[in-house]
């Protein structure tokens, strides 16, 4: 209950700071609202992709999303606004939202095995099974004026908005951060999102000379999203628990006039109070993430890297990736590798694809991508094959 009288008592004051005299508006605060809606619909489809030894690949992913905002210009003019969204999922059975089992499991019964507490892998526990799942992941209020903007709710934080990095034509399936994994053993993960859509205080500053600055603050990373869920629990696994989850990162991005340049990068760090939920383990988590994206004309350019004591064992993981809009078409590739001690795997991905925009709101993709898990004992893990992506805005 403090905790929440906290957040409450900080949105008053965050609200009398930003909007000042613009709320006593002739009226009243809830008229002249502007309401809006939008979604994605995405279908994965996967036909004769290889199977991995300890995992089957999935033919048929899929993921829904849907968001309402409302929003209203003060006479001050700063913006104040409300965002609900949530997502319905069908990911990998064994690896739902990145997280599960990588391998075969390899820990000896009757101990426990850890769980990496940013990237939710581990190397034991009994096998998930998981189904459609369904999360409310965003529910916040924010105001945004002359000052920046401030964020109260459940959302991201600033260091998972600020990403900047290599890119693909698959948005949901790529082979790096995939949302959607018919492999089920994608293993790169270069997004700096220790919370999750926990809810969270998040401050980010007006963009001067390109740059803009933020800071994130939540209690507990204690909210089940579909890329990212802290509250997992499985027979055999020694849950993470985090709380005081603090998040600090800049963006900056620039154009050469001269060049026709566009340069973006950013950099960010999470951290948080670490305890174990049966081995009653305490400690701290500490992520460091760093990436950028060069374009000029028709092509692109991104790489990103990150770094993470994960709690228990160190991981690391970077990728590199290249794109280009040539002949009313979308081209990429991208390459990235994992290093993870805690599930003792190494962790290649790659990717090539082609997408094109329909109507406006249809966009295809096709390409072969390939995940290759392997480690020093025991034989590598591939899954190599066609994708398919369709989605649809709306």
């Amino acid at each position: 209950m403090r905790r929440q009288a906290g957040l409450t008592g900080l949105l008053g004051l965050g609200l009398c700071a930003f909007v000042g005299d613009g709320a006593a508006q002739t009226g009243g605060l809830w008229q002249d609202w502007v309401f809006e809606g939008q979604g994605e619909a995405v279908i994965v489809l996967s036909p004769g992709r290889d199977d991995a030894v300890a995992a089957e690949a999935e033919i048929f992913l899929t993921d829904l999303r849907a968001a309402v905002r409302a929003e209203r210009v003060l006479e001050n003019g700063a913006e104040l606004g409300v965002r609900i969204g949530g997502r319905v999922q069908l990911d990998h059975s064994r690896r739902s939202g990145f997280s599960g089992q990588l391998g075969a499991g390899d820990v000896a019964v009757g101990t426990l095995a850890a769980r990496g507490a940013f990237t939710g892998l581990t190397a034991g526990g009994v096998e998930e099974d998981s189904g459609v799942r369904a999360a409310l992941e965003t529910a916040y209020v924010y105001i945004d004026g002359g000052y920046g903007e401030l964020l109260v709710g459940r959302d991201i934080g600033v260091a998972r908005r600020f990403h900047e990095g290599a890119e693909s034509v698959f948005r949901r399936h790529g082979v790096i951060n995939a949302a959607l994994d018919t492999s089920g053993i994608a293993s790169v993960l270069t997004r700096n999102d220790l919370s999750g859509p926990a809810a969270k205080v998040s401050y980010a500053s007006p963009r001067l000379l390109g740059i803009k600055l933020g800071v994130s603050y939540a209690p507990r990373a204690n909210t089940r999203g579909l890329d990212r869920d802290p509250r997992r629990d499985v027979t055999g696994v020694d849950e993470p628990e985090l709380e005081h989850i603090v998040e600090a990162g800049f963006n900056a991005t620039r154009r050469f006039r001269g060049s026709g340049v566009r340069a973006s990068f950013y950099g960010a760090f999470a951290r948080a109070n670490l305890e174990t939920e049966r081995l009653q383990a305490a400690g701290t988590v500490e992520v460091w993430s760093v990436g950028g994206r060069i374009e000029k004309n028709w092509l692109s350019f991104g790489a990103d890297w990150l770094t993470t004591d994960n709690g228990a064992g160190r991981y690391r993981a970077w990728s590199v990736s290249a794109g280009a809009e040539k002949w009313g078409f979308d081209w990429s590739t991208s390459y990235g590798r994992s290093d993870d001690n805690l599930v003792g795997f190494v962790g290649r991905s790659g990717s090539i694809g082609v997408s094109k925009r329909y109507y406006g709101s249809i966009r295809i993709g096709i390409g072969v991508q390939t995940q290759i898990l392997s480690r020093p004992t025991g034989p590598s893990e591939r899954s190599t094959g066609p994708v398919m992506e369709m989605s649809l805005r709306y």
